[in-house]
């Protein structure tokens, strides 16, 4: 998906397998250096619902805010593995990205 004011794209893939889900997730934004990029996101009942935390603690994330979302360092190539049980996979996730450093926080659509 491209991201607002032509600034890159986000992609993403789930994939069931063995009892987990799995959502992988790059982004494709250029940074400068000493700027860290977040994967900012809130778990959902049905898409387009309210956002909360994960059911279950997801390895690499942050509860952050208000306690509804959870966020992760994108590292290295800007991808990160989300892997859920099969019973506490939500039914959508919605996210923004967020860059911090470099001139300022900036929030991505």
């Amino acid at each position: 998906s491209e991201l607002e004011r032509n600034l890159g794209r986000i992609d993403w893939q789930v994939v069931r397998s063995d009892g987990s889900v799995s959502v992988f997730v790059e982004g494709f934004v250029p940074l400068a250096e000493g700027v860290q990029f977040f994967l900012h996101m809130g778990c959902q009942a049905a898409p387009g619902g309210e956002w909360e935390l994960p059911e279950e603690p997801l390895p690499g994330t942050t509860p952050f805010g208000d306690g509804k979302a959870t966020r992760a360092l994108l590292v290295d190539q800007a991808r990160i593995v989300l892997k859920f049980s099969e019973k506490a996979a939500p039914g959508g996730l919605a996210f923004v990205l967020h860059s911090t450093g470099g001139g300022g926080d900036k929030w991505l659509k």
